[in-house]
């Protein structure tokens, strides 16, 4: 379900994190960007757990994950305790597999923040930092200039990620120079939360020669005190190590679709990979989204006949929409939030009122070393689900107008399946979403929508592995014009599509039918309803 922006982003949705998962995770990126180096001794449990600020069980905890892992070994006696075991390529390979998995939604959400971090900190910094601060930058990007410069091909990979680490140590000064401890501070949690993939890209030959004359450049523009060029500089490098790590993403995806390795010597294997045509990937999405849009279909069937026995009370309501949306939202990973949400004036005494429900599955192990298939107990377990509580109070700073949405309002208007997204729902999933929703109607009047939420992410990542079948670069667009998915680094995932009709190569794809209840076309009090619409549009480059 879409949001505003504003008062409702207080009410977004708080993720249970552990502490020692918080801990492991900020270990995990450490050994894995070089911060902790192989053989490096940890501080002792206690005495980690006093720099955490924690309780001794909970380091522990997270050391036990660790050995897990392979990222950590304990040894015994007097000249004991927990050492990392770093292995570069295996680092890398983490690294690379974190990038992979990561959608382009929150790739696109963490580089917006980056950018106005930098941006702003480079602006403020140019024009308040004193001459020793300036001086501070000056010297840590000179010195990655020099390390850059020196790299050769017999460089390591732990050399090559230690670029990024001086990188970060610019940025960071940069943030230091404005006097402000929030922009420090977000700046690094930001770049905890990337997993420093930005670091990735100091592997890139062609990036690093790329990179040694930008921040020269850069370190020009300060010296000489061009301000605003320097600011602009500093924020085009950013840009650009996101397009690159975009474009990264879409190789290693390739890399995964191809059974050949890309280091085999046997040329007769290249290219080897059979490819589908865009007709057979088409027919495939649209059973993907297919499958959904009946779902839906099937909700509004039984909620019409209900209705049509008499009068549902706000409780009959709500049961009838948990009897219909747990079976999906206990099975299916893929869907986060499932309900019925009537029009403000179906049920009586309640207006405003939607019965939706949210499912949050326990987090998955991201360590692709993990025996694939393991579950945990939590997993086994189900995922937990709970009713979303807002305010049906139009007064009230909780209030979710509904009736405002793109999901909403499409449906009142043209029947079949719509797809809304992808988009951050900042009031149920806080993730990336992809809303579909279909019309229900009650004496052949629109009386509301049946909807599911999907994990835009996690969808993104199924379309990603079809269009990859496919021989040239695809996007796949929905009928509002956003891109769902896409093998074109030109045109990522969220982007909005101005002129489709420009595109090439389309093939129109419809994941649902018009609603059985109403027939192809219905006519209200506004007028005659239009049939079914293409529900997605897929654009072969």
């Amino acid at each position: 379900m879409t949001t505003p922006f504003g008062r409702m982003s207080i009410f977004q949705t708080i993720n249970e994190v552990t502490k020692t998962d918080i801990i492991t995770d900020r270990l995990t990126q450490a050994i894995e960007s070089g911060l902790l180096k192989n053989g490096e001794r940890l501080p002792g449990e206690s005495e980690m757990a006093r720099m955490f600020g924690v309780a001794p069980i909970t380091t522990r905890e997270a050391l036990e994950q660790l050995r897990s892992q392979g990222l950590v070994e304990t040894r015994r006696g007097r000249d004991g305790g927990s050492f990392v075991t770093s292995d570069q390529r295996r680092n890398i390979k983490r690294l690379e597999h974190s990038l992979a998995t990561m959608s382009t939604m929150e790739l696109k959400n963490h580089r917006a923040l980056y950018i106005a971090l930098v941006s702003s900190s480079a602006r403020i910094a140019s024009e308040e930092a004193s001459d020793g601060e300036r001086a501070g930058i000056q010297h840590a990007i000179e010195d990655l200039v020099t390390s850059l410069e020196r790299q050769t091909p017999d460089s390591s990979i732990q050399e090559c990620l230690s670029y990024g680490h001086q990188e970060m140590q610019i940025h960071t000064e940069i943030a230091a120079a404005t006097g402000s401890s929030h922009l420090v501070n977000t700046l690094i949690r930001l770049q905890e939360e990337l997993h420093h993939l930005l670091w990735i890209r100091f592997t890139d030959s062609q990036q690093v020669e790329f990179l040694a004359k930008q921040y020269a450049y850069a370190a020009h523009l300060l010296e000489t005190g061009q301000n605003q060029l320097f600011e602009r500089r500093i924020t085009d490098i950013v840009i650009v190590g996101f397009s690159w790590l975009a474009e990264r993403r879409i190789q290693l995806l390739q890399q995964q679709a191809d059974p050949v390795n890309d280091d085999t010597d046997d040329a007769n294997h290249q290219g080897s990979q059979i490819y589908e045509t865009p007709l057979e990937i088409s027919h495939r999405i649209r059973d993907l989204f297919g499958g959904y849009g009946e779902m839906l279909r099937q909700w509004e069937l039984q909620l019409t006949e209900r209705s049509s026995q008499g009068i549902l009370s706000k409780q009959q309501f709500d049961e009838l929409s948990r009897q219909l949306t747990h079976p999906l939202l206990a099975s299916d990973r893929l869907v986060v939030g499932a309900g019925l949400i009537p029009s403000p004036d179906f049920l009586p005494n309640a207006p405003w009122h939607s019965s939706w429900w949210t499912s949050q599955w326990s987090s998955r192990n991201s360590n692709p070393s993990v025996e694939a298939g393991r579950k945990t107990s939590a997993e086994a377990a189900g995922p937990s689900i709970q009713p979303l509580r807002i305010s049906d109070n139009p007064q009230s700073a909780s209030f979710y107008d509904f009736t405002a949405q793109d999901w909403w309002q499409a449906p009142k208007t043209v029947d079949g399946l719509h797809i809304t997204g992808p988009y951050f729902d900042y009031i149920c999933s806080n993730r990336p979403t992809l809303t579909l929703s279909r019309p229900f109607y009650v004496d052949r009047r629109f009386a509301g929508v049946t909807g599911l939420d999907l994990d835009a992410g996690e969808m993104e990542q199924r379309l990603d592995g079809l269009l990859l079948k496919l021989e040239r670069p695809a996007v796949v667009i929905n009928n509002g014009s956003r891109v769902i998915a896409s093998t074109n680094t030109t045109m990522l995932c969220g982007d909005l599509v101005r002129d489709i009709a420009q595109l090439h190569a389309k093939a129109l794809i419809s994941c649902g039918s018009a609603s059985s209840s109403v027939g192809s076309s219905t006519s209200s009090g506004t007028g005659t309803r239009k049939s079914t619409p293409e529900s997605l549009t897929l654009a072969v480059f």
